[in-house]
């Protein structure tokens, strides 16, 4: 095998074994929207409001809320209403009231999040790991287009390419297998 074919091989391999996994990682244990894997979920961060700790276009990895203690300064990640739509919101947690509920802000917001938070909103507990544009990537990789252009045609393009070897492989014999 010459070395331009190895690194085709290679290069194709790499991109299902992501594929694979990001498929694996949206499927398993997806619940409300959310995906759990193994105890965290990852957020993709489609707002600038927590900049500059969280950016948009981030993505970070969370840890699912289970009853853990929070406290002020924790930036948590929890489902709200957004123009009548369900949505992720990542916001730090600025004080926590009598009746155990929570006030939030967005470091770069003015003001205070006008809702209260309660415990069956909060989805997660941001762990300080942050991957800088690849939330980018991945709702491009969710799109349509993205799912087409990075998973359809390069998987195309290597059964073409296998083809090709086993056609080459039967003439090189004299069309004995």
């Amino acid at each position: 095998m010459k070395g331009k074919d190895i690194f085709i091989n290679f290069v194709i391999w790499i991109i299902i074994i992501l594929a694979s996994l990001l498929t694996f990682i949206n499927l398993t244990t997806k619940k409300n929207g959310v995906t759990y894997f193994f105890g965290y979920v990852p957020v993709n961060v489609k707002h600038d409001s927590m900049s500059p700790t969280i950016k948009n276009g981030d993505y970070i990895i969370t840890k699912k809320y289970t009853d853990q203690t929070i406290m002020e300064g924790d930036i948590i990640s929890f489902v709200t209403t957004f123009n009548g739509k369900s949505i992720i919101l990542t916001h730090r947690v600025i004080s926590i009231l009598d009746d155990g509920s929570y006030k939030t802000k967005g470091d770069s917001n003015i003001n205070q999040d006008e809702f209260i938070v309660n415990d069956i909103d909060i989805v997660s507990i941001y762990t300080g790991i942050r991957i800088p544009r690849f939330g980018k990537l991945v709702s491009f990789l969710q799109s349509k287009s993205g799912f087409f252009m990075v998973i359809v045609i390069p998987l195309c393009g290597y059964i073409i390419y296998q083809l090709y070897n086993i056609f080459m492989l039967i003439t090189e014999k004299g069309g004995a297998v």
